[in-house]
């Protein structure tokens, strides 16, 4: 019975059989004969007829044990029986295939008894005897393995079960080799393989042998013949068939039927190559082409031999490529552009494939890989100063898809990293986009602790530096053009570096000079003078800096710069394929050029804050008649000015609150009174009022606190002694000290 299935895989793998096949089980120690099986077949649950040869030789060193009268028997399973001439439509009889010193008889159907002869060799003639029996037999519905078993009977023969055939289910597995893509117009699709499950599976009659393509799809012509010779391109014979077996070919519409008639000697399984030629009309729709394969004694199945496409291309990488930010002649991954169909990329017009804004194409390649001869593509010019390039297709494609390589260089931004991703389009056909390398910093950096940074204040110390490579050879010796390279760390405008830090290596094996690290004003210069082959680590430690009184609160930023890490700013002098750029209006410093971007940083990194220093603990020096201050040793301003009336000097609250240390916001005014709060000391004063009140106590003033000009003026010894602080005046300063 034939049974249908369904194959969508492009390859199934079938049993392959040996020509050597080892006992199950060895025999007696004693016996003395080398037994085996010339060839494993795969055979039907019905097959009759011969299979491979076992043979029962002496071995070399044992010459002459297989003695006269004595016995061996062979057992087949059950459902095989040995041919005994009756059994079988070819009247096979398996003591007629027999050679050797032994005579034969039939036990019964299973057990086949062999006697050795007078013609035995002795032991004195050193010559083995060899015993070859052709395993003439008969299946009746048995399943998997089929082993004979050697009972020896004490004699010279070894004993042991050995394969001879496997029992196949079916006539026939059909499956497609590959598939293939296709446009318009006849194409081949992929090779369909048909082969036998087992030797005869689908007899020995003429038969016919049906492949049906799907609605809208047409055979080729050529199919049509009587004639091998005009079809030996498409349909091949191997194993137990031959080109004789072929009778014709015939097609109608989606049908191509092959008639063959196998021939009934054939010991093998047969197996037919067809090559599908065929194409789509327009009504057909766009997706994978399964065929139906059937016939006479041939098992049902579908394979799928190709896709019908529509005019596109398919883009594929070799490699994801990393590529390191601020350098020069970093490559890609290799983009391939391959044609779904020929014809898609169109003779006389442009591909434009186009990267991210922060990147520039420095070097391009292209290499043709497939498609017809003349197929050719062309880079258009490039200056190395865009993120696009242009191919020109000058000849397209009719029978071959075309693949086209394409290798870049480029350089990419300094401060920028991620997924470089290619986008393809234009008008010779086909779009798509595809990630092509991962831009990433050449080093990392960090601010061990983010210092409190007090503006006016020299000699501050700042959180630790630290500089890492993201991957070794990160950091460079010399730049593209020679240049010995270094590392720089630049602070924020009236931010100077104070004395030079501590610049160290702690990991990985970079050398710098630390003999020639030097500062000027707010750059730190570190020459490096070997690259590392392991990833290694900076430490910038024993910072100390001078902030100048003009410098906003905020964050403070360092800047990670230098040729050792960025040559592609615009202060270098450009890059293009492999070299610095010609010409007049070439390589020039301070101007954009090829390869180059507004960028001198890798990365930022925020090293400390800057705030207005909180009242100082210490001295602060009021100027009778100025509004200039100074408060811990910081120069300030005021908006109003001291003043002395009355023997004792007035000072604006806030700045005076502020010197003795009273936070802003504990500083209050509501309805004429004035509050003061410092921890657990609260100093109260009304204006107009020569009371003083701290906490739960009185205090009586000689003068009264006031509104001058707007500005609310108060005592100062007074308040400032409420505060526990020390006042003295000489020279037109009043000094408050804590």
């Amino acid at each position: 019975m034939k049974r249908t299935r369904k194959v969508v895989s492009t390859l199934v793998t079938v049993a392959m059989v040996g020509t050597l096949v080892l006992p199950i089980a060895a025999g007696p120690a004693f016996a003395a004969s080398d037994n085996r099986v010339s060839k494993v077949i795969n055979v039907a649950d019905d097959y009759e007829g011969k299979l491979g040869t076992l043979s029962i030789s002496e071995d070399e060193d044992y010459a002459g044990d297989f003695t006269s009268g004595e016995t061996f028997t062979l057992t087949l399973p059950s459902n095989v029986e040995w041919a005994d001439g009756t059994n079988n439509d070819d009247k096979l009889d398996v003591r007629d295939y027999i050679d050797g010193p032994v005579t034969a008889r039939l036990v019964n159907d299973q057990t086949l008894e062999l006697k050795f002869t007078d013609a035995v060799t002795s032991k004195a003639s050193k010559i083995a005897d060899v015993v070859d029996i052709d395993m003439a037999i008969v299946v009746d519905g048995a399943e998997g393995d089929i082993k004979v078993s050697i009972d020896g009977r004490d004699s010279g023969v070894t004993e042991g079960d050995y394969l001879i055939a496997r029992v196949s289910s079916g006539s026939t597995v059909t499956t497609a080799m590959d598939t293939k893509t296709m446009g318009d117009g006849f194409s081949k699709g992929g090779t369909i393989r048909i082969e036998e499950t087992s030797v005869n599976a689908i007899g020995t009659s003429e038969q016919e042998i049906k492949l049906k393509l799907p609605n809208n799809f047409v055979w080729s012509s050529d199919y049509k013949t009587t004639k091998y010779d005009d079809v030996k391109d498409y349909i091949t014979f191997s194993g137990g068939f031959s080109p004789a077996d072929f009778v014709k070919a015939e097609i109608s519409d989606r049908n191509l039927t092959i008639t063959i008639d196998p021939a009934s000697s054939r010991t093998q399984r047969g197996v037919i190559y067809v090559v599908p030629y065929f194409k789509a009309d327009k009504k057909a729709d766009y997706g994978d082409i399964e065929i139906n394969v059937s016939g006479d004694e041939i098992d049902d199945a579908d394979v799928i031999v190709a896709t019908y496409a529509d005019f596109g291309i398919e883009l594929a990488v070799d490699d994801v490529e990393t590529v390191v930010a601020g350098q020069y002649a970093q490559e890609t991954g290799t983009l391939t552009i391959e044609e779904a169909v020929p014809g898609t990329l169109i003779a006389g017009r442009d591909l434009t494939i186009e990267l991210p804004s922060w990147v520039k194409i420095t070097k391009v390649k292209t290499k043709v890989k497939k498609g017809d001869n003349s197929f050719n593509v062309k880079v258009d010019e490039y200056d190395g100063e865009d993120n696009t390039i242009d191919l020109n297709i000058e000849n397209g494609t009719k029978k071959t898809a075309a693949k086209i390589e394409v290798d870049f260089e480029v350089s990419v931004q300094a401060n920028k990293s991620g997924d470089i991703e290619a986008v393809v389009s234009g008008k010779s056909g086909g779009e798509g986009e595809i990630v092509i390398a991962k831009a990433v910093a050449p080093v990392s950096v960090e601010s061990v602790a983010k210092a409190q940074l007090k503006i006016g204040v020299q000699d501050q110390p700042m959180s630790d530096i630290i500089i890492t490579e993201t991957a070794a050879g990160n950091i460079l010796e010399k730049d593209s053009y020679n240049k010995d390279g270094q590392i720089v760390v630049k602070l924020p405008a009236n931010i100077e570096w104070g004395a030079n830090p501590k610049v160290e290596v702690t990991e990985g094996n970079l050398e710098i000079d630390e003999d020639n690290i030097d500062t000027s004003g707010s750059y730190l210069y570190i020459p490096v003078d070997s690259e590392s082959s392991k990833a290694s680590k900076i430490k910038i430690s024993n910072i100390i800096v001078d902030i100048n009184r003009v410098v906003p609160e905020g964050p403070v930023e360092a800047k990670i710069m230098g040729n050792a890490l960025v040559e592609n700013n615009k202060e270098s002098e450009g890059w293009l394929d492999d070299a610095k750029p010609t010409g007049d209006d070439k390589g020039n410093v301070g101007t954009l050029d090829a390869g180059e971007f507004d960028t001198d940083n890798v990365v930022k990194v925020v090293v400390g804050t800057v705030v207005t220093p909180a009242p100082e603990a210490g001295t602060a020096v009021f100027n009778v008649g100025s509004s200039i201050y100074t408060a811990g040793g910081v120069t300030k301003v005021m908006d109003a000015a001291p003043y002395i009336k009355e023997g004792r000097t007035y000072v604006p609250v806030r700045y005076l609150a502020l010197a003795l240390g009273v936070a802003e916001e504990d500083i209050a005014f509501e309805n004429g009174v004035v509050t003061l709060t410092k921890g657990e000391s609260v100093v109260t004063l009304t204006i107009g009022s020569t009371v003083l009140t701290q906490n739960d106590s009185t205090v009586t003033m000689d003068v009264a606190p006031e509104v001058n000009n707007g500005r609310t003026m108060l005592p100062a010894r007074f308040v400032a002694e409420a505060f526990g602080a020390m006042v003295g005046y000489a020279n037109g300063q009043v000094v408050i000290s804590q």
